[in-house]
């Protein structure tokens, strides 16, 4: 009798011991779901975060593009407006010089 007493509490120990590590078992693993959806959460506002920097950069960059654009234009022009004029003259010169060529040339022929 004395055996199976000592017995039935021994096991009542081993079953108060397991029931206890049960218990920290499913706290550890409400704490990690837990954690699990915080990291989540987490993750998705950083990722908000980033996209929104990703548009507002990419608006950047093309208003910064435009402007270059707009700054190549302007020196296009006014290099075209100073120095088109005389490419102008510089073909009248040109088919002048040409011109008087071809009278020499008739002349000395006649």
């Amino acid at each position: 009798m004395k055996a199976a007493e000592a017995r039935i509490h021994s096991l009542e120990v081993t079953n108060i011991d397991l029931s206890a590590k049960l218990e920290l078992g499913k706290n550890a693993y409400f704490a990690a779901i837990e954690n699990e959806r915080r990291a989540r959460a987490n993750l998705k506002v950083c990722e908000e975060k980033l996209k929104k920097l990703e548009e507002e950069q990419s608006a950047m960059l093309n208003a910064a593009r435009k402007e270059e654009r707009r700054k190549v234009q302007a020196q296009f022009h006014d290099f075209s407006s100073k120095y088109g004029s005389l490419f102008k003259e510089s073909e009248e010169v040109e088919a002048l010089k040409v011109s008087v060529a071809e009278t020499r040339v008739k002349q000395e022929l006649l």
